[in-house]
């Protein structure tokens, strides 16, 4: 991934990119993108760091919340370290239920006090909304589902 941001900087190819982020603390980040361990997340953010210096386009975070895994204060202050002064927009997206991974989205309540904190600190916020979920259709239900016949 970050050869692949680096080229595309060195490209100028005027294109927005958005990285998967999901928790500001490594460990933690790879038990949730197991393919995370390839590069440390310093390496990732200074490439983004560079592409943005090379193209002036916005950087997106995705962060999908998850109920006491990731929703907390501790880990809102440390999205606040990592990306202050960065010009980047994070897309706090509640997570959407699916069979094989038994974990909830936190109350609206704690959704938002978690977006406060960022927009508090200067970090540019939005909340995406929830749509879909009960056809299985929302953000991160789409997968290919096996039938054992």
């Amino acid at each position: 991934i970050v050869p692949g941001i680096l080229k595309l900087a060195e490209k100028k190819i005027p294109i927005n990119i958005t990285l998967s982020l999901h928790n500001p603390f490594e460990q933690e980040r790879q038990k949730i993108i197991p393919s995370a361990k390839k590069y440390p997340l310093k390496d990732i953010l200074a490439a983004m760091d560079t592409f943005y210096d090379e193209t002036h386009r916005r950087i997106s975070f995705e962060y999908t919340l998850i109920e006491g895994e990731n929703d907390g204060k501790k880990e809102a202050l440390e999205l606040v370290n990592l990306l202050k002064g960065k010009n980047a927009l994070v897309n706090l997206i509640p997570l959407n239920p699916i069979e094989e991974f038994n974990s909830q989205s936190p109350s609206q309540e704690k959704i938002y006090e978690f977006r406060d904190i960022l927009v508090r600190n200067g970090i540019n916020t939005s909340v995406r909304q929830k749509m879909g979920e009960d056809i299985e259709g929302a953000c991160g239900q789409l997968r290919r589902e096996y039938l054992d016949l």
